[in-house]
């Protein structure tokens, strides 16, 4: 299975890769808009220890990456298939958090 990394977001990623003109558009708007009001959502849960909205943002998607790349590379599969998606949205939320809280914590350090 080491060549085969994410294959099972393939499905997915041919979806996406095959939109053309108008879906293509709307779903990077839409893809751009929802991680800007995340940006927003963590600047208001941080407050102080935030970095703004438009840079929480920027490291929500960094931590989406990531979260899905320790999710596929060093995270068990399982047989069941039941249980797959539940273990990646929670790999993308822990890798959003952990992300944030780390350079929180190390901009509260350093300043």
């Amino acid at each position: 299975m080491k060549g085969q990394i994410m294959f099972a977001l393939k499905p997915l990623f041919d979806i996406i890769f095959g939109l053309e003109g108008f879906e293509a558009t709307a779903f990077w708007i839409a893809l751009f808009v929802a991680y800007m009001i995340a940006g927003f959502f963590i600047d208001m849960l941080m407050q102080k220890q935030g970095f703004g909205p438009y840079w929480n943002s920027v490291l929500a998607i960094l931590g989406t990456f990531v979260g899905l790349y320790a999710r596929y590379n060093y995270l068990p599969e399982y047989k069941v298939h039941f249980y797959e998606p539940y273990v990646t949205v929670g790999s993308i939320a822990g890798g959003v958090a952990l992300t944030m809280i780390t350079l929180a914590f190390v901009r509260n350090r350093t300043s």
